[in-house]
Order: C-alpha cells, then sequence, then structure tokens
C-alpha cells in the first residue's frame, strides 16, 4: 500500500515542508534546532531520511508527544531550551 504524500504538516502551531527531511523540517519550529530536532527523530524511532510527508499520523502524533512533553520521553535537561525558570528557579 502507497502512503499519500502531505506537503504541508501542522504541529506546534507551525506549517512545516513536507518534502523536507524529518530532522530539517522539525528545525522551523521556533526554539528547536538541529540538535533538539535529530533527538526528535530518535525517540520517535524514525529513520533520518524519511521526508515529513511520508509519515504516518501515529508518528506525527508521537513527535507531537514528544515536543509537548520532553522530559517524559528521556530528554536531557541540557538539550531542552528553557533550563532554568527565572521566578521559582526550577528546570
Amino acid at each position: 500500500m502507497l502512503k499519500e504524500f502531505r506537503h504541508i504538516i501542522r504541529i506546534a502551531e507551525t506549517d512545516l515542508d513536507g518534502s523536507q527531511k524529518v530532522a530539517q523540517a522539525l528545525t522551523g519550529i521556533k526554539g528547536i534546532g538541529i540538535s533538539l530536532a535529530n533527538t526528535i527523530v530518535k525517540r520517535a524511532s524514525i529513520s533520518s531520511e524519511t521526508r515529513l510527508g511520508l509519515l504516518s499520523d501515529m508518528e506525527i502524533d508521537e513527535i507531537r508527544d514528544i515536543i509537548d512533553k520532553p522530559k517524559k520521553h528521556g530528554m536531557p535537561d541540557w538539550l531542552l531550551n528553557r533550563q532554568k525558570d527565572t521566578d521559582t528557579g526550577k528546570d
């Protein structure tokens, strides 16, 4: 069965180009650099060569979940953008 290619994928309120590789496309989201994007792809068990537009709905939901709850998926504190809250002093 052939997967349907989607040109635009919406993740984290951002429209991403489906023709780009997954990690490169994720860098289009504010706050996600290439290191964090590569880690998200590895945690989601997606091949780094896969194009974003070829991902299934389940894989996209997994990426959304990892972005929303990075600590639940074992992301190290140093990799996250906001390491320490200025008001509370907590990670």
